[in-house]
């Protein structure tokens, strides 16, 4: 009588095949992971950073300034109360935590030592350059360049910069 022998199952040179190219895959398949959480995390500091610095825009629309102009003269915003001094001509910055909260906003609210235990990673800061009064429009304008900065890892920074914006108000 002869041995007949079936083949019914797989060999362990198959096995250790299909444990291999299955080790592989899910190496492959984990660092598409790990490049999607990064992405997702920097997509969340990018939104945020938009956020801060379109509420800034808007904040900075809101202000009323006022330009007088008599006989040519023009006399600065501040002399007149209840303008704001955030338009004044020069560069300004602001430190904001991943709520989109001002450091100064905190500390008027809470304490110094409550805003020291948060994380202000957002480095909001603008220029407001005053242009020359346009006597044929009859305005006033300023220009405003804003811009963001945030660190995304120990390693890398990543900006928002919105350049020569053009805020204009009637003259009284």
């Amino acid at each position: 009588m002869s041995a007949h022998f079936s083949n019914k199952g797989f060999n362990i040179v198959e096995v250790l095949v299909a444990v291999v190219l299955m080790g592989v895959s899910m190496a492959a398949m984990a660092g598409l992971q790990i490049t999607s959480i990064k992405g997702n995390v920097s997509g969340h500091n990018r939104a945020i950073a938009t956020e801060i610095i379109i509420g800034k825009i808007q904040e900075f629309r809101s202000y009323p300034y006022f330009f007088e102009v008599n006989n040519g003269v023009s006399f600065p915003d501040d002399q007149y109360p209840g303008t704001s001094t955030i338009l004044d001509p020069g560069t300004h910055s602001e430190l904001y935590n991943t709520a989109g909260v001002d450091k100064t906003t905190v500390v008027q609210r809470y304490t110094q030592a409550v805003a020291d235990t948060m994380d202000f990673r957002y480095q909001l800061s603008w220029t407001i350059v005053d242009d020359p009064v346009d006597q044929k429009s009859a305005t006033s304008k300023k220009k405003l360049s804003i811009s963001i900065t945030w660190a995304d890892t120990a390693t890398q920074s990543d900006a928002i910069t919105f350049n020569d914006m053009v805020i204009n108000k009637l003259v009284r």
